[in-house]
């Protein structure tokens, strides 16, 4: 057979075109069928299919009944009219709007180009030339069409590009051979050169450009299953079941013609986008729609504004009944002037940024004040209490996008309330039944921020550089003060600033209450993250900032409600764009297909992460805060497809070691990023995929796994499946774990967490960025039953704690045990709960429980009462609680008391008092009383105790013998840990290294002992990875010995341990600068590190388990321990510093220390 006629696979014949081109349908053999050729999909939706052969009993012209059986190629294919054992491929043709007289006729059946090939089963059976031959006609052409570009300036025929004389003739023939291949591939074309037959370069050219898009997707797919293949067989070598030689199974054939199918649904790479420019838009911070803002010269006729004339829309028109309520919440946000400063200094923000273009020009600067001024989004006064500045970044229209650097201003104002958006996760939990597409409408607000007004007390916070009135082109000020042209004049933002932290809050609050006026819209079928899916019928709904989006399986539906949703917002006053409606199509950065429920990432989002990808490893080279943005956007795209998340593993170990310098990546790291690039195509979700009926149960520990695996009834499967149970937590429930945090009060002498304010959103409108209420408990039924175990076996250890919950007979402790083991603990409890014949005013025991400094609040409370009996006060009604707790805190006052005893009593009234709810609320007096208090003695933070301060303690008690007392003292050091915190560890909580971590690992409130951290947090794991305590490891290891898992690792008491410390403090007089407690210690960890830069200061909140970064400024203090050890004898410094060097010999040996002297 000749090198022109290759038989494609599947059955199907080939396209054999004249001039000896390459085939349509070759050049892939056995394969070039394959991507393009899944059953009855990738039709167009407006096509007219005609036969453009004559056989099998039809006729050339006659129009194609499509029934799913055909192959499609772009706008050609192949249709069976055979049986399942002797298959006849007729070729037929998309004709669209052309003359259907222009297929007619039988005069194509010998055409060589559509010879039908013959197939025994699936033996494919070749003919031979001499038989096509006698069915090709010989075509006398009259003029081959050579067209001759002679110039005598350019080219290889002559010219200046080719030389004189002799050597010229040389090198002609070589020239002439090298310009022949290179004009017939297209690969040059130059004047001067003979080129034959133009239309057939053309056709060439396109052809190949075919052949290599099919190739390329042909790798890309055999990329894919290597990767695939690797992860399952955990070997980098592990070879491509897709190009085996052998014959796929029919599993792995239905999954090779999947991943072709999402292979060539990523079409090309956008023509504008390259590796580095890929790589720089991730870099690159995002706008809140989540695209790249990529920064850009500001020009003022490419600013997206308002348009001349345009007023900015007022709250109170938009939100109507919910005006005032969301503007109490703004204007609750606003911190006094002290707060302010004292915020801005600790972040060390400076002046903000400005566009350097506006910055240095003055003509500039007054033509972007007038074009804002036209456009109703600043005005102009006097003077302003803050400055902010602008700059521009791209928007995928080509226009720019005004920002403001607002970071001064923000620390006027406290954090906004979360905002719940749709995201992936939100999109994947979508169910349809099989069938259309989804189709997607939706409208967006145009400059939404900027078309709303911002409240007048807060537009002093917002004034830009100051100008003269006649650079500005105004006679008044907003006030109506006349001004003259040299007047001094500051604009200030009228309009919400994009920059300002609550400015995207009160977009989405806007947007969703009008929203909620449409028919048929509301909180039970709008998407969003952590809520049960809503379904399609008839609609769904999101919005998303700006953004109206409605989904559904029915065209008409989501039309009716994008023009319903502009029609709404038009109403109020709010511009918008045109509503766009398709079946599938683009939104928010995902794709929804338009022939398949199925939604995917967008093609151009693929292609940046892919791209980027690729540059990143073709360096070789990169940081870890590099590696951290890559991984976040990768992370954000895997919400939809969680499995994708199980690639990373190596990346954060290589974030965290190399986050502020540029390393070689780990060969680790490249097979992950590589295998995360290859996976991307499959990131895509058929929402009307059905529930399984296997439930498995997983569950894991630092010292074990479990798995185990039931059958239940898919309905019930999905009813559970639908809905985390995770949902129903939140940090804005963290304060229900502590009375006194809840009540809204610090204690310097005891450390807490600030309460997490609940979102005002839920009590402006119900469903607003609400958390989930429609959780389902899991009913004994479901949990219950016989489960299997699949895998349960500890990580490389032989002590292991199975941990399976979800399996109540196997995996977790019987309900039996756990009765006998809390009634043995609490006898008298138990017994009351099982007869409860008491008063039923009586404080139960779990209600006791529900503070951990339950005895002393009963001792601060009866103090108070008693202080209540001795002057005969009432405290029958809260206003009359109120007044004696206002007594009381005045007398505590003048006492000499310290402020947390006050802040102690109120916190307990609080917990014996169900009446008083809140105590800013309910005790008002008392808590301003209290604020007053505040205000007289203001906070002070503990003393960080220098680590050389502390291995002179820790080397005081190993000369006593100590040595349990002193690797305490250094344990608490080092991990920052509460004093309490480190006396509960028992040996199975320390976890030696293994081959999933090479360091020492404490674990910190187990779940399994049931006793909660202080914020009410379980399972808390510090890594032992500086290596300036290395020593501490071995230690450990030695403390341990001849102990069971069991036990307690510190066998004393805290008030023996405080004894012997205070003795150690008073042996170096170390009282007289500031050290007092143990529980600088955790201080003085905290301030070791962040002063030797061994960890940043997120790490250092990680690490001390402090929610806010507040905390962790009140804890650390490294140029404090610089001054408390600079203030020690110069004696004591030094012996201080031989403590430290020798401690970790002392520890890791056991070997007996010498006493360290003290001053003389």
């Amino acid at each position: 057979m000749p090198a022109g006629v290759i038989a494609g696979g599947g059955g199907a014949p080939v396209f054999l075109p004249l001039g000896g081109g390459a085939p349509v349908g070759g050049g892939v053999a056995a394969a070039a069928a394959v991507p393009f050729a899944a059953p009855g999909g990738g039709l167009p939706p407006f096509a007219a299919w005609v036969y453009v052969e004559t056989a099998a009993g039809k006729d050339r012209g006659d129009p194609v009944a499509l029934d799913g059986t055909e192959v499609f190629r772009g706008k050609m294919g192949f249709k069976d009219l055979g049986t399942a054992l002797a298959p006849e491929f007729v070729a037929i043709r998309d004709i669209g709007d052309r003359d259907l007289e222009e297929f007619k006729g039988a005069e194509a059946s010998a055409d060589a180009r559509l010879l039908p090939l013959e197939f025994q089963g699936t033996v494919r059976i070749q003919r031979q030339w001499r038989q096509v031959s006698k069915l090709l006609a010989q075509v006398a052409f009259q003029d081959w069409d050579v067209i001759e570009y002679v110039y005598s300036e350019k080219g290889p025929g002559g010219g200046k590009g080719a030389g004189k004389g002799d050597n010229k003739k040389q090198n002609d023939g070589q020239a002439l051979l090298y310009m022949e291949a290179a004009v017939f591939t297209g690969s040059h074309r130059d004047y001067g050169d003979s080129m034959i037959c133009p239309a057939l370069l053309d056709y060439v050219a396109k052809e190949v450009e075919k052949d290599a898009s099919v190739m390329k997707q042909i790798r890309k797919a055999r990329e894919a299953c290597e990767t695939l293949n690797s992860m399952m067989s955990g070997s980098d070598d592990s070879t491509s079941q897709f190009c085996s030689p052998s014959k796929p199974t029919a599993a792995q054939a239905e999954a090779i013609n999947l991943i072709l199918r999402s292979v060539v649904s990523c079409g090309k790479p956008p023509a504008d986008l390259s590796g580095r420019g890929a790589l720089q838009e991730l870099q690159a911070s995002l706008a809140y729609g989540g695209e790249p803002a990529t920064l850009a010269p500001l020009a003022v006729e490419l600013l997206s504004l308002p348009k001349p004339g345009s007023v900015p829309v007022p709250l109170e028109r938009i939100l109507q009944e919910q005006s005032s309520a969301v503007l109490k919440v703004v204007s609750s946000k606003l911190l006094s002037r002290a707060e302010a400063e004292s915020r801005k200094a600790a972040k060390g923000i400076g002046k903000p940024y400005c566009d350097s273009g506006v910055r240095g020009n003055k003509r500039k600067y007054a033509s972007l004040v007038r074009r804002m001024f036209a456009a109703g989004v600043i005005e102009f006064r006097r003077s302003c209490v803050e400055h902010v500045a602008v700059f521009a970044v791209w928007k995928k229209n080509g226009t720019q996008r005004l920002v403001v650097d607002a970071r001064a201003a923000n620390e006027w104002f406290e954090s906004a309330d979360h905002v719940q958006l749709a995201t992936g996760a939100a999109f994947g939990n979508l169910e349809v039944d099989a069938g259309p597409p989804i189709c997607v409408g939706g409208v967006d607000i145009c400059d939404a921020f900027y078309n709303l007004e911002l409240p007048a007390e807060l537009r002093k916070y917002f004034g830009m550089a100051s100008l003269t009135a006649g650079e500005a082109g105004i006679v008044a000020l907003a006030d109506g003060t006349l001004v003259d042209d040299a007047c001094i004049v500051v604009p200030v933002f009228c309009a919400v600033p994009m920059g300002w932290t609550i400015a995207l809050w009160i977009c989405q609050v806007c947007h969703e209450c009008v929203a909620l006026r449409i028919k048929g819209v509301s909180v039970d079928n709008r998407i969003v993250d952590k809520q049960a899916p809503p379904t399609l019928i008839p609609f769904a709904h999101t919005q998303y900032v700006d953004n109206f989006v409605a989904l559904s399986q029915s065209y008409d539906a989501v039309h009716d409600k994008a023009v319903a949703a502009q029609r709404e917002l038009n109403s109020t006053g709010l511009p918008t764009h045109d509503v766009e409606c398709s079946v599938g199509g683009q939104t928010l950065g995902w794709t929804f297909s338009d022939s398949l429920p199925e939604v995917s990432l967008s093609p151009r989002r693929l292609w940046r992460y892919r791209m980027a990808i690729q540059e990143i490893l073709l360096h070789k080279r990169a940081s870890g805060r590099l590696i951290e943005k890559i991984v976040g956007h990768l992370t954000f795209a895997g919400l939809l497809r969680k499995e994708f998340l199980s690639v990373f593993q190596s990346v954060y170990v290589f974030i965290r070691r190399n986050y502020d310098v540029t390393a070689s990546l780990w060969p680790s790291v490249r097979r992950e990023l590589k295998w995360a690039s290859s996976l991307l195509p499959f990131i895509r979700k058929d929402l009307s995929s059905a529930w399984s009926p296997l439930v498995h149960a997983t569950d894991a520990s630092f010292w074990g796994r479990g798995v185990t695996v039931t059958s239940r009834d898919p309905h019930e499967v999905g009813r559970v499946g639908r809905i985390s149970e995770r949902w129903r937590f939140s940090k804005m429930d963290e304060s229900n774990f502590k009375p006194r945090a809840s009540a809204g009060f610090g204690d310097e002498n005891e450390e807490w967490e600030p309460p997490a304010v609940v979102s005002h959103a839920q009590a402006l409108q119900p469903g607003m960025s609400r958390a989930c209420s429609n959780f389902v408990p899991l009913c004994s039924g479901f949990v219950g039953g016989n489960w299997k175990k699949v895998d349960g076996s500890p990580w490389d250890r032989v002590e292991s704690i199975p941990v399976l919950e979800g399996c109540l007979n196997e995996l977790c402790r019987s309900k039996a045990s756990r009765k006998r083991a809390r009634s043995g603990k609490n006898p008298a409890a138990a017994h009351q709960a099982s007869h409860p014949c008491g008063s039923l005013g009586e404080m139960t025991f779990l209600e006791k429980k529900s503070v951990q400094a339950e005895g002393v609040y009963q001792k601060k409370f009866d103090n108070f009462m008693e202080y209540v009996r001795k002057h005969k006060l009432q405290v029958d009604t809260l206003t009359a609680l109120d007044r004696a707790a206002t007594l009381y805190v005045n007398f505590l006052f003048f006492e000499g008391s310290d402020r947390s005893e006050a802040t102690t009593v109120l916190a307990a009234i609080r917990f014996f008092r169900e009446e008083v709810v809140r105590v800013s609320t309910s005790l008002k007096r008392a808590s301003k009383a209290l604020r007053g208090w505040r205000k007289m003695c203001p906070d002070k933070s503990r003393v960080p105790m220098p680590w050389m301060v502390a291995a002179l303690v820790a080397t005081c008690f190993a000369a006593d013998g100590l040595l349990d007392m002193a690797l305490y003292t250094v344990l608490v050091f080092v991990l920052y840990a509460r004093p309490g915190e480190a006396l509960r560890l028992t040996c199975q909580d320390v976890v030696p290294p293994s081959r999933m971590c090479q360091w020492w690992v404490i674990v910190l409130h187990p779940q399994e002992g049931e006793a909660a951290s202080k914020t009410g947090m379980y399972n808390e794991s510090l890594v032992l990875d500086n290596d300036k305590f290395a020593f501490v490891g071995p230690a450990l290891r030695r403390m341990m010995r001849g102990k069971k898992a069991g036990d307690l690792l510190f066998n004393f008491s805290a008030a023996e341990f405080n004894v012997k410390f205070q003795g150690a403090l008073n042996t170096y007089n170390l009282k007289r600068v500031g050290m007092v407690c143990s529980y600088q210690l955790r201080h003085g960890g905290a301030s070791e590190e962040a002063l030797s830069k061994a960890r940043p200061l997120v790490e250092i909140q990680k690490r001390g388990r402090w929610t806010t970064l507040a905390s962790v400024r009140r804890y650390e203090n490294g140029g404090r321990a610089v001054e408390v050890f600079n203030r020690l004898s110069p004696h004591l410094q030094s012996v201080a510093s031989r403590c430290a060097d020798q401690i970790g010999k002392i520890l890791s040996d056991g070997s007996r220390a010498s006493r360290p002297p003290p001053d003389p």
